[in-house]
Formats: C-alpha cells, sequence, structure tokens
C-alpha cells in the first residue's frame, strides 16, 4: 500500500498561519521528508521552538502525532520530571493538516548514533541516568495511558517490523542465519514480553537524549510513544553505544533479567545493522550529487565500517544469552 502526502504547498499554508498567528521568526528547516515537515524558529524574546506538521495522510499518522502532542502537554504541567522534555505551546488539530508547537530542548547527542558526526560535540551521559529516566515513563505508565490512551503493540506488528529490516539487515552486514536466529527468538517470546506491557518511547536513540547545557539531560520526540515491554527502549539505547562500552557494561550491571534482555537486543539487531546500510547508501548518494565533500564521504564510510565490525564477534553471543 503506497503512502499519501500532504501535498507542500498546503503544508506551508500551515505553518505560516503558526509563523504569523503567534509572531515567531523561522530559523532553520530540519525535515521536510518522513512523516513530518519540522522547523526551527523564534519569538520576539529569541526563545526557541519547534514546529511539525503532518506530511503523512493516514490515521495512524495522526494518532501519533495527536499522542506526541498530548506528551508534551503532560510533561509541561509536571514539576518533578527526572529529565528535560518539550513543553506544549499551542497544537493545531481543527485545520489539514495539522500542526504542532513546543520548546525546544536545548542539548547535545548523549553518545555517538550510526554515523559519523564531524565536528558537532557528542557527550556521554550514564546508564544509572538511563534507567532513571526509561523508570520514570514504566511507573507512569498507567496515569499516563489513562489520560493519553496509547496504543499496544502486538505480536504480529513487531514480526512485521523486524520482517522490514530483512534485506537492509543483510546488506548491513548481519548473515541470514543471524537474523533467522533473532527473528525466531522474537517470534517465541514476544507474547511474553507482552503480558505487563509499559510506557515506552519508541525511538530511544543518543539523537532523541540530550545533555544540556546545565549538565542535566533531555529527551525528545516522543511521536512513537506506545506501550510495550520493559527493555525495548534500553535494548536499542544499548546497541547505539557501541563507541562507549562502559556505558554498556553499566546497563548490564544495572538490568534485572540478562535474558529477557538480551531477547530484545536481537529483536533490535535487523533494525540496527539496516540503519547502517540505509546510512551508507545517503552518504553515497549526496556525494554523487555533490552534497558533502570527498572527506566528509570517506570519514562517514570508515565511520558505518567500525560500526558494522563491532558486534561481529559478539553477535553469536548476543543469540546464545536469549536463550539461555
Amino acid at each position: 500500500m503506497t503512502e499519501k502526502f500532504v501535498a507542500e504547498k498546503e503544508i506551508f499554508k500551515t505553518l505560516d498561519k503558526i509563523l504569523q498567528e503567534h509572531g515567531l521568526v523561522l530559523d532553520l528547516i530540519m525535515s521536510t521528508s518522513g512523516t513530518n515537515h519540522v522547523v526551527q524558529c523564534h519569538d520576539e524574546n529569541n526563545k526557541n521552538f519547534i514546529i511539525k506538521i503532518l506530511r503523512k495522510t493516514s490515521a495512524e499518522a495522526k494518532e501519533a502525532f495527536l499522542s506526541e502532542a498530548k506528551m508534551n502537554k503532560f510533561f509541561s504541567e509536571q514539576t518533578t520530571l527526572p529529565f528535560t522534555a518539550p513543553e506544549q505551546v499551542f497544537l493545531y488539530d481543527q485545520i489539514d493538516p495539522i500542526g504542532l508547537a513546543y520548546s525546544l530542548v536545548e542539548g547535545e547527542p548523549a553518545g555517538w548514533y550510526y554515523f559519523y558526526t564531524g565536528t558537532k560535540q557528542v557527550r556521554t551521559i550514564g546508564a544509572e541516568t538511563i534507567i532513571t529516566a526509561l523508570n520514570y515513563l514504566q511507573n507512569n505508565s498507567q496515569s499516563l495511558n489513562d489520560s493519553i490512551g496509547f496504543s499496544v503493540i502486538n505480536q504480529e506488528q513487531l514480526s512485521n517490523k523486524m520482517k522490514s529490516y530483512h534485506t537492509g539487515a543483510l546488506a548491513g552486514g548481519l548473515s541470514e542465519e543471524q537474523y533467522s536466529e533473532c527473528h525466531s527468538i522474537t517470534q517465541d517470546h514476544v507474547l511474553d514480553w507482552l503480558k505487563n506491557p509499559v510506557l515506552v518511547h519508541g525511538d530511544f536513540n543518543p539523537k532523541n537524549i540530550l545533555v544540556t547545557p546545565e549538565d542535566g539531560f533531555g529527551i525528545i520526540d516522543w511521536s512513537d510513544a506506545h506501550l510495550n515491554c520493559r527493555y525495548y527502549d534500553l535494548a536499542f539505547m544499548w546497541l547505539c553505544f557501541w563507541r562507549t562500552p562502559d556505558v554498556q557494561d553499566d546497563i548490564i550491571k544495572q538490568i534485572e533479567n540478562s535474558t529477557d534482555f538480551f531477547q530484545l537486543v536481537c529483536y533490535w539487531l535487523p533494525k540496527f545493522y539496516s540503519i547502517l546500510h540505509d546510512v551508507k547508501t545517503a552518504l553515497i548518494k549526496e556525494f554523487d550529487e555533490g552534497s558533502i565533500p570527498l572527506e566528509a564521504k570517506v570519514d562517514n564510510l570508515e565511520y558505518i565500517k567500525q560500526a558494522q565490525a563491532f558486534y561481529v564477534d559478539k553477535i553469536d553471543t548476543f543469540i546464545a544469552q536469549a536463550k539461555k
């Protein structure tokens, strides 16, 4: 089924309406592809904001968009959050396409991601801090779900997600046998994972975890929040922290059930390798189009090669630990 998108001129109508009605000045276009059109802007007091306009027309995309708005509103009303989160400013849900604006969380990525970030500063964040944030979400799952109403992922959805990574995972360096083992582990244990679902961020990677200027930390982009198993976020973050094995080691020391944890690691491995492949393909395309210089291409490709190689000798160990 082909995904449908809102016409670009309609997106800019909503964007212009928001900018004009709130006296905001456009600073930076952050994304024009994917689910949302995203820009950064500021007001007369030089306070920075993010505006998102929904590009996709599906009911699922709209539901996720509105859930993010509700999460931002919830965070705006809290006084004891253990992390900084976007605060809702306004929601335009009675126009088409719909849009929202929230405060910009200032900070630097909390660790290396899949690709080389050039001169951009990257700061590390400890395992205890990460787990504190996730525990907050899990402990508030019921109250948040009562007020917002999150979807609960099911066995078929998890299986279909993993299948969608198959081709990219193999191209990224995962073997067919390793992919099959990971998929089998998911199929065998997914119902156990979902017996007591909790609230998860859904895209808990270092780009969405920021170390703030005051050495606190913030969590952004809540559009994928839903109910899932408790190690869903942590296992993906753990894979993304391949450049900081000391943080990985600290996470392992704090988890209660290593078998459950490594089952989720196996679920995420195909996505990790699929994204490595996607980023490599995009880099080559950008270089061919003249968007990036040769030096950036070489540096990034070497970085991706390192990421691909990091887990090569460890994957079979992960699989074995998941089967204990």
